[in-house]
């Protein structure tokens, strides 16, 4: 492909294109509770929290590792056949996905540790795998820029494809009605959660899916990335 390396965006659009099969997400459980909103005189602007609330997720929340080693290694099986990693890592005794679920968790461990002022410092996924792959320039690997982008952008779409196969997303039942409705009511609206790059990117696309009518920009005014 030529031209301008593709968005994130505009590479999950591309990855659609392709019929990759990905895990689905988890089914509704209705709550046993009888919905109720207390009246709340003068409010201005809410501020979502998006895994588990607006997006529908196991676990309820992202996960870096999935406690079933089986998904965890097809997730890592996957990201590493689409981006032809195999050919700069060691050639070890085993499977791909175990010699990288090693790396992976020795980088996830630095990242989880302790720095600067942060206790519990939040892991960013696109750095991660940014580590992950300037391992692998060490053998010769290489990647198509001209598509990608640069090494940081290239690195939040391993991360996007990542994740995406290690679990499946989808909008939470009424969550597009329920953001025009507070749009329509003149509520400002924003993201604030435990997110990385590409939630923005996985809720926009879970709640186009469910109305083909919304305009995540125009509902939705500010991501704020972490607490």
């Amino acid at each position: 492909m030529s031209g301008m390396p593709l968005t994130l965006e505009q590479y999950a659009t591309y990855l659609d294109t392709r019929g990759l099969p990905w895990p689905a997400p988890p089914g509704v459980e209705s709550a046993k509770a009888k919905p109720h909103l207390k009246p709340m005189p003068g409010l201005k602007a809410i501020l979502w929290n998006v895994y588990g609330t607006l997006l529908a997720i196991p676990f309820g929340e992202l996960v870096f590792e999935h406690p079933t080693p089986m998904v965890m290694d097809v997730a890592l099986d996957k990201t590493i056949d689409e981006f032809k990693m195999w050919g700069s890592m060691s050639r070890k005794p085993g499977a791909p996905s175990e010699y990288m679920r090693h790396l992976y968790a020795q980088e996830l461990m630095l990242h989880k540790a302790p720095g600067g002022s942060e206790r519990f410092p939040e892991v960013v996924a696109e750095k991660v795998w940014e580590a992950l792959i300037k391992k692998l320039f060490q053998k010769d690997y290489k990647f198509d820029a001209g598509f990608y982008g640069s090494i940081n952008e290239y690195s939040k779409k391993v991360a996007y494809f990542f994740h995406a196969s290690l679990q499946g997303t989808a909008a939470q039942p009424g969550a597009a009605q329920s953001l025009k409705l507070a749009a329509d009511a003149g509520l400002k609206q924003g993201l604030l959660a435990d997110g990385q790059v590409f939630t923005p990117v996985q809720l926009s696309r879970a709640l186009k899916s469910q109305d083909q009518e919304f305009n995540f920009d125009r509902v939705v005014s500010m991501t704020l990335r972490s607490l």
